[in-house]
């Protein structure tokens, strides 16, 4: 997980899912412990979460932007080359620098400018998320009829040359 503390500086963090019913298992206990020192060895804060602290809505939402994941795998992106594909996402993250109103006028507003299926700008929304090319605070439900605060992350050379 990527998270940005009070000050603005963003941190990694890794956490184990378990039911809490299964914590006590010695096996399970063994494999945390190995997880542990994996992730203490290069400096992220890791720790054990259980169902009873993970608010379902920010998981649901979570689990939904997995699919998003492989964008060539969206119906409305298959058998586009990988460069356009790039010039699209690069498109997107220049809207959401300057955009104003709702999530879904712009996602809507690449649709219509990109001449792509209805539903792509949404994918790519979710994509960019998914990718930690973009950033919002999951914490507040996301409501496409509102105006979302996205934050553009570290982007490479190529990305940063063309914005």
């Amino acid at each position: 997980i990527t998270c940005k503390d009070e000050y603005g500086e963003v941190t990694e963090k890794a956490r184990t899912l378990k039911y809490k019913k299964d914590l006590l298992d010695k096996r399970v206990f063994e494999k945390f412990e190995i997880e542990r020192q994996y992730f203490v060895k290069r400096g992220i804060d890791w720790g054990i979460v259980t169902e009873v602290e993970i608010d379902k809505s920010v998981s649901n939402f979570i689990a939904d932007l997995y699919t998003y994941k492989k964008l060539y795998e969206i119906d409305s992106f298959k058998g586009i080359e990988t460069e356009i594909i790039e010039d699209l996402k690069l498109f997107f993250i220049n809207q959401c620098v300057s955009y104003e109103g709702t999530l879904n006028s712009l996602c809507h507003n690449f649709d219509k400018t990109m001449n792509m299926m209805t539903g792509s700008g949404i994918a790519m929304f979710k994509h960019l998320l998914i990718s930690k090319i973009i950033s919002i605070n999951i914490f507040n439900k996301v409501n496409f009829k509102e105006h979302v605060d996205i934050t553009i992350n570290e982007l490479n050379e190529r990305e940063t040359s063309i914005l």
